[in-house]
């Protein structure tokens, strides 16, 4: 975790030497699409940069949330990724725009079983996408929804989100 962390700090930091990066934070629900487990609070962070009107490249950090099955003894999934996207978006006016994206991301996740701890791991680097809406408040800030499914291994963990994003 450490290292996303870094490299989400880096690349925060070498976005805001161009013109039209933007920081973002967002709040969720996550679904490991996995019967039996809950669907956890999720929550990221990302860097982007607008390449025109049209089109973004994006990097976040992503916690999905510790997810728990409710049977004794309880098991709990625990995932974060790092993710690398391109964003396409359509502005339909000027506070409102809908975008589409696609890109890479590199997860770990842990199974822990209650009274025993960590019983695997695995990571891996996967297909992201999704689709969101944007709503401009200022010129500087936007509220984003959006809905994301990262393909991981034969599973999928989708992640349905609202946050802000600050424009510089």
């Amino acid at each position: 975790m450490k290292k996303h962390l870094l490299a989400i700090a880096i690349a925060c930091s070498a976005t805001s030497a161009f013109g039209n990066p933007y920081i973002g934070a967002n709040i969720g629900q996550a679904d490991y699409d996995i019967s039996g487990f809950d669907d956890p609070t999720s929550w990221s962070i990302l860097a982007g940069y607008n390449i025109n009107e049209y089109f973004a490249a994006e990097i976040s950090y992503t916690d999905f949330g510790e997810a728990d099955d409710d049977i004794a003894p309880i098991w709990t999934i625990d995932a974060d990724a790092v993710t690398a996207a391109l964003v396409a978006t359509y502005p339909i006016n000027e506070k409102f725009g809908v975008f589409a994206k696609l890109g890479a991301i590199s997860w770990d996740a842990t199974l822990e079983e209650q009274g025993y701890g960590e019983i695997a791991s695995d990571d891996g680097t996967d297909l992201l996408y999704g689709f969101g809406l944007s709503y401009a408040i200022s010129p500087a800030v936007d509220i984003v929804g959006q809905y994301l499914i990262a393909d991981v291994d034969e599973d999928d963990i989708s992640n349905l989100t609202i946050g802000l994003n600050y424009n510089f």
